[in-house]
């Protein structure tokens, strides 16, 4: 584990950061290269700081670094099923949980990353449990699935499995970026991880069973969670509107001979008005969060889709107010991307798409979301969790 080949999961500037927070001294010499791919001088600062104890580093706080670097913040694609069988069914507190998994020295509980060479291809590294007052939230299993040559030197590979007690979810976690470059086809490497999870002896003792998500429930639950930002924005903008706008709008609809004055065609003009008044509003004006992008299908053809280039809310957008009241009668979306807040007043947000495909749903966490990644996973499961069957 303590390789150059896994350290090379995690950019040097991070490296920088975490040395300066541990008060290490002289880290730009240190730390020097002329080959961006060499790691060696990291490696080398980790293993001084060690022996010499100089700084604030010590064998836990770099376990607590690789961990959160390679279980939480790197892994920006998760792949989420259901489980209907694991041996935590209720409750537990974390003591009858540990009790448990220690009895089984092959799920590596709490296994430091500092002091385990993992050789070969989809090993354990290390087991841990996630707790809030004193209850098993869930069991996090950190696995090397191998490594590959890259441009960077040699690469090892990881994923993250995540088994949510609290929503009865299990994610498999991954590096987009090293996940397209690993080489094994994605459906592929997810199907070899759900075997060994179900079949090795390492992992009999969890007594799991994984259940695939069907793609329409997962379809309908992302709608559901579009409907909800956009009834809620449709409410802000209306709340701007001037007053007695639908009555001035069916006065126009007559005054163009138009012989039956639907509410259909009072709101698609005021849409119009929608569409503008959103142009002029901050960000902050939508409290709850926002659409940024979306896809409409009907049968296997994609009708249209739409995004901001910059997660700006999307009601802006003409596609989306021409297409709002087909989506809303068809009810499923196979894709659609979304911001929450997880702290607006500290303005912390998280950008992550979610897609339903290939009997999963996908959730992508975008460029920039790795701070306070563990909150922000939980807080997008919490959404997903109140649609999702």
């Amino acid at each position: 584990m303590f390789t150059e080949a896994t350290l090379r999961n995690i950019q040097k500037n991070e490296f920088r950061d975490f040395f300066q927070q541990n008060k290490v001294q002289n880290i730009d010499k240190r730390m020097h290269t002329s080959d961006r791919r060499d790691y060696r001088p990291i490696l080398n600062i980790l293993m001084e700081e060690l022996k010499w104890k100089t700084s604030e580093i010590t064998p836990e706080v770099i376990d607590q670094f690789l961990f959160n670097q390679l279980y939480y913040s790197k892994m920006n694609i998760h792949y989420l099923y259901r489980y209907n069988n694991f041996f935590i069914q209720d409750n537990m507190r974390v003591i009858d949980a540990e009790t448990y998994l220690k009895k089984f020295d092959n799920l590596l509980l709490n296994s430091s990353l500092t002091n385990k060479h993992i050789n070969g291809t989809f090993q354990l590294c290390t087991t841990r449990i996630e707790a809030v007052n004193n209850d098993v939230k869930s069991i996090n299993l950190l696995l090397k699935l191998g490594s590959f040559r890259s441009t960077r030197g040699e690469i090892n590979f990881f994923a993250g499995v995540k088994i949510d007690v609290e929503h009865r979810a299990i994610l498999f976690k991954f590096n987009l970026n090293l996940l397209e470059q690993y080489g094994l086809e994605k459906k592929k490497l997810i199907s070899d991880l759900k075997q060994l999870l179900l079949t090795s002896s390492t992992f009999q003792p969890l007594n799991l069973n994984i259940v695939s998500i069907n793609e329409a429930a997962a379809g309908k639950a992302i709608f559901k969670l579009f409907r909800d930002l956009s009834e809620d924005a449709e409410r802000l903008l209306n709340s701007r509107v001037i007053p007695d706008t639908d009555d001035k709008i069916r006065a126009f609809l007559q005054d163009m001979n138009v012989n039956k004055i639907e509410n259909d065609y009072v709101q698609q003009i005021k849409a119009v008005i929608y569409q503008d008044l959103s142009n002029s509003f901050t960000d902050t004006f939508f409290k709850n969060g926002w659409v940024f992008r979306f896809v409409f299908r009907e049968g296997d053809f994609t009708r249209a889709s739409s995004r901001t280039d910059d997660f700006n809310p999307i009601y802006s957008s003409k596609v989306y107010w021409h297409l709002k009241e087909l989506i809303f009668k068809q009810a499923e979306l196979q894709e659609a991307g979304f911001q929450w807040y997880l702290s607006q007043k500290e303005k912390d947000f998280v950008h992550v798409k979610l897609e339903s495909r290939d009997d999963t749903m996908i959730i992508q966490y975008y460029h920039g979301m790795q701070k306070n990644r563990k909150e922000k996973e939980a807080l997008v499961l919490r959404k997903i969790n109140r649609y999702l069957p």
